[in-house]
Formats: structure tokens, sequence, C-alpha cells
């Protein structure tokens, strides 16, 4: 089963690959150092569909901040053909467990909204997933430990748990991807 945990973690690692050099905020907004993305898990609404299946509409934001200084209009609008393009093709999940139980899904992104705000140099976009699955219970407590591989059909390219935690210590922190953007 999909859990929000796993696209979290899946647009996570989909920020990570195509904008390495851009860190990905977790904490505080009050105190982000620019440019940087922040990834916000804003709603779910589960549905039955039958007696041994359901759907869950998820919505997902991820907001770019802009560096400190105006990163400019073609900019801004460049973050935001490049986040429309990585997330207009299927997303593959590879789920194991601890037992090597290995599943793979593809995660359709069924509508993409995404908005610039010049004035306070930031681009948001707004990620809706819908997705039908059989219903299981398993309390959370007891659910086995889950890594998540992402890819994106874009390239074929996995990265695995061990992938990412060397990324995330070698990326740099504040890096500026501003400066890479031709006008």
């Amino acid at each position: 089963m999909i859990t929000d945990l796993h696209i979290l973690k899946s647009l996570h690692n989909v920020i990570k690959k195509y904008f390495p050099d851009i860190p990905i905020i977790d904490k505080d907004l009050q105190a982000i150092k620019r440019p940087a993305f922040y990834i916000t898990d804003l709603t779910r609404k589960d549905s039955n569909i039958s007696s041994e299946f359901f759907e869950s509409t998820k919505a997902f934001n991820i907001t770019y901040f802009g560096s400190d200084k105006q990163t400019g209009n073609i900019g801004l609008v460049k973050i935001k053909e490049y986040l429309s393009n990585i997330f207009l093709k299927p997303i593959k999940i590879n789920i194991e467990t601890e037992k090597q139980c290995k599943k793979l899904f593809y995660v359709e992104i069924d509508s993409i909204d995404i908005n610039v705000n010049r004035q306070e140099n930031y681009v948001s976009c707004d990620l809706i997933i819908i997705i039908q699955q059989r219903k299981i219970n398993v309390p959370i407590s007891e659910e086995p430990e889950i890594i998540v591989d992402y890819e994106n059909n874009l390239d074929s390219e996995t990265y695995n748990k061990e992938t990412m935690d060397k990324l995330e210590t070698e990326t740099k922190i504040g890096g500026n991807y501003d400066s890479n953007i031709e006008n």
C-alpha cells in the first residue's frame, strides 16, 4: 500500500535529484536560508469504492523560495517550467520491507497547479494524486520500516536509501541555483 509518507519521500527525492544544489528545508519557515525548497503534505481524502477498495485523494505543495536577491521573472518561470516537466510522467516507486518484500508502483500526478509570486520571489507547485488501493488493516505501529526508492521515467537512474543518505550528506547547503539560470 502506498502511504502519504511514501509519496512525500518520493517528492523529496525527485527534488534532490533534479535540484541537487538547492536544500530542502523541513524546519521553521521563519529561519529559511534562500534559495530553498519546502515540501508540504496538505490534505488527504479517503472514499470507499467497494468493500475491498478505497480511493485516496492526496494533495502536496512544493514551494521554491528564490534567493534573497530578486531572482527575476525569467528565473522564476524556468523553475516553474522545470517543476511542470518533472511531474508530467508517472513516478515509479519501489517499496521494500524488512522481509525483502518488493513492490513496484507507478504513481501518476493527476493535477499540477504552479503559481509564480514575483513580489515575494517564490514558486508554488500544488500536486494532486488520486490512488485506488485495496483496504488493509495494519496499525501504523506494526508496519515494518519501509525504504522508498524513487525513479522518474525521465531517466533510468534509481536512488536507493544509501545513495539518498550520501546525497543529503554531500549536498552543499545554501547552494546558489539562481546564479546558474541564464536570463
